[in-house]
């Protein structure tokens, strides 16, 4: 059972990160055809620079980009939060129970 988990566990990991992974490179896109400058920055400090971004441009961009911004940082947290728990919950499952 503990390895059925682990491995559902990893599979959602690898899902998560493609996912994070595939918004990271849509968000530079965005952040480089408005400044290259701005791309760097995106690649270098992510997710700040794309919150920021978003906050200081959300009334001029169109609403494709802004929803690329928004899903970029929400699953940047999505993975982090997912492997935080994962990894709290495969201590759990890890530690012997006496």
């Amino acid at each position: 059972m503990t390895t059925f988990l682990i491995n559902i566990c990893g599979i959602l990991a690898a899902i998560f990160a493609i996912a994070a992974i595939w918004f990271y490179v849509k968000s530079l896109i965005v952040l480089g055809r408005s400044n290259l400058l701005l791309g760097i920055a995106g690649f270098l400090f992510w997710p700040l620079t794309q919150i920021i971004f978003y906050l200081a441009e959300r009334r001029r961009l169109p609403i494709e980009d802004k929803k690329v911004l928004i899903h970029s940082v929400w699953m940047w947290f999505a993975a982090m939060t997912f492997g935080l728990l994962t990894g709290i919950f495969l201590y759990i499952l890890q530690t012997p129970t006496h």
